[in-house]
C-alpha cells in the first residue's frame, strides 16, 4: 500500500487499497458491493454542500484534483455592480467596487460606479503628483513651499507673516518681516534693515532715520530741530540771533504774552500767573459802564489794600497840560477809560510797565501811558502819563486793576506780557 491511498471494504468485507491517479480524476463509486475507483474527471453533476456561510460575490471552483473551500479561492468569478456574475480575464483579480466611497467633508462623495471603475487624482496649483508603479506609491508634493513645523506662541498681529528662514521653526515673536502688505492688502517683497514696526504701520517710530529729501511734510509735532543750523533762507544774523538763550543779549523774543483777560459785568480783573521774566507788561484798550464820560483804572499788588501806593499824573488836553500826585494811597490810579456817556464805541487804551517785579532789593515801581477821547468837543481828547510806586521790596505774585466805580463792558481785553 502506498501513500496516499485510500482504503475500501468490499461486500465480502475484504478491505482493498485503492491508488489515487493524477490530476484531473475523481472517486468513482462502481455499485453496490464493488471497490470504487479513480476515473478521468468528465462532464456531469452533482451537489457542492455549503458547509459555512458563502460570503456575498464569491464563489467556489475547483481546481483539478482537489475540492477547494472558500477560504483557498481564487476569485475568476465576479459581480457587476448590478449584482450579475461574470468572467473575469486570467490572471486579473477584482473585488467588487474596490474603493466603494471616498468621502471628504463639505464635499460631495466619489462612489465606485464599477468594479473595474478607476479613481483618478488630479494635482491643484502648486501641487506636484508622482507614482511609482513598483512601490505602489503616489507622493503628493507642494512645489515653491518648503517643509517644518510653525508654532504659534500667541496671537498672530493683523497685516503680519510668518515666514520659515531655512534651518528652524520661526515663530511671531523671532520674525524678521521680509513680506509687507501694500496699501491694498497684496503682500509685497521688501528689503528687510533694523527693527521695529514695517513703515506700513499708522503711527511708526523710526529710529534715526535718514529721510533724504522728502518732497513734502508737515512738522507741527516734530521735536529737537535745530533752529540755528537747520533752517535755511533766514536772514543774515538770524540763525545765530536764534541760537541765543532767551534773556541774553541778542536774543529774539524779548517779550513773551503770559495772559489774556477779557472781563465784562464785573469791574475788577487780576492776573496770578505771572511768570519768571525780568520786566511785565500790561496793554489794554477797555470800556466802562459807569455813567460818565470817563473812570479811572487802579492798581493793586500781591492784594495789598493798605495806604503804601504813591502816583504822579501828568494830563494833557487840547494845548492845555496839568498834574497831579497822590500819596499814601490804598489805591494807585494807573490809567482812564471811556465810560457811559462819552463817545460811543470809543475805548480808553493804555500801556503799563512794571518793573523788576520778581526782585526784593527795591520798593516797586510802575509807569504807564494812556489816551481816552471821552468827547468829540474840544477839549476832551486826553493823553495821561502816571507813575506809581508801591512801599515794598517783595516779589509782586499778582496784580490788580480795578474800576473806580462801575464795570467792564463786553469787548474790553487786558494782554499780560513778559520781557526778558
Amino acid at each position: 500500500m502506498a501513500e496516499g491511498d485510500l482504503l475500501a471494504e468490499g461486500v465480502s468485507g475484504a478491505i482493498t487499497p485503492v491508488s489515487p491517479d493524477t490530476a484531473g480524476y475523481v472517486l468513482t463509486d462502481n455499485g453496490p458491493g464493488n471497490v470504487p475507483s479513480f476515473q478521468p474527471a468528465g462532464s456531469g453533476s452533482g451537489t457542492v454542500t455549503n458547509t459555512g456561510t458563502l460570503t456575498i460575490g464569491k464563489t467556489i471552483v475547483g481546481n483539478g484534483g482537489v475540492d477547494v473551500t472558500e477560504s483557498s479561492l481564487t476569485a475568476t468569478v465576479v459581480k457587476s455592480s448590478s449584482g450579475t456574475l461574470s468572467a473575469a480575464s486570467a490572471g486579473t483579480d477584482y473585488t467588487d467596487a474596490a474603493f466603494k466611497t471616498i468621502a471628504v467633508s463639505g464635499q460631495s462623495d466619489v462612489i465606485a460606479d464599477s468594479p473595474a471603475d478607476t479613481l483618478t487624482l488630479a494635482a491643484g496649483s502648486n501641487i506636484t503628483l508622482t507614482t511609482n508603479a513598483g512601490t505602489d506609491t503616489i507622493t503628493i508634493a507642494a512645489s515653491g513651499g518648503g517643509s517644518g513645523t510653525v508654532t504659534n506662541t500667541g496671537t498672530l498681529t493683523a497685516g503680519k507673516l510668518i515666514i520659515g528662514n531655512g534651518s528652524a521653526d520661526v515663530t511671531v515673536s523671532s520674525l524678521t518681516a521680509s513680506v509687507v502688505a501694500s496699501s491694498s492688502g497684496t503682500p509685497s517683497s521688501a528689503s528687510t534693515t533694523g527693527s521695529g514696526d514695517v513703515v506700513l504701520a499708522t503711527s511708526p517710530t523710526l529710529v534715526t532715520p535718514a529721510l533724504g529729501t522728502p518732497a513734502s511734510g508737515v512738522l507741527t509735532n516734530c521735536t529737537g530741530l535745530q533752529v540755528s543750523t537747520g533752517v535755511a533762507g533766514l536772514g543774515t544774523g538770524v540763525a545765530t540771533a536764534l541760537g541765543i538763550n532767551v534773556g541774553s543779549n541778542g536774543a529774539f523774543g524779548a517779550m513773551m504774552k503770559i495772559d489774556e483777560q477779557s472781563p465784562s459785568g464785573t469791574g475788577t480783573i487780576t492776573f496770578s500767573s505771572l511768570g519768571n521774566f525780568t520786566h511785565l507788561r500790561i496793554m489794554y484798550s477797555a470800556r466802562g459802564d459807569q455813567s460818565a464820560s470817563n473812570t479811572i483804572i487802579n492798581i493793586q499788588f500781591n492784594g495789598d489794600t493798605a495806604n503804601n501806593y504813591d502816583r504822579e499824573v501828568i494830563q494833557a488836553s487840547a494845548t492845555t497840560a496839568s498834574g497831579g500826585e497822590a500819596l499814601a494811597q490804598a489805591a494807585a490810579a494807573i490809567g482812564n477809560v471811556v465810560a457811559a456817556t462819552g463817545t460811543a464805541n470809543v475805548p480808553g487804551v493804555g500801556t503799563i510797565d512794571i518793573y523788576d517785579y520778581l526782585g526784593t532789593t527795591f520798593q516797586k515801581e510802575a509807569t504807564s501811558t494812556t489816551g481816552f477821547p471821552r468827547l468829540t468837543t474840544s477839549g476832551n481828547f486826553l493823553s495821561q502819563v502816571f507813575a506809581v510806586r508801591w512801599r515794598s521790596t517783595a516779589a509782586i505774585t499778582s496784580i490788580t486793576l480795578s474800576l473806580a466805580s462801575g464795570n467792564y463792558v463786553a469787548g474790553s481785553k487786558f494782554s499780560l506780557y513778559g520781557i526778558y
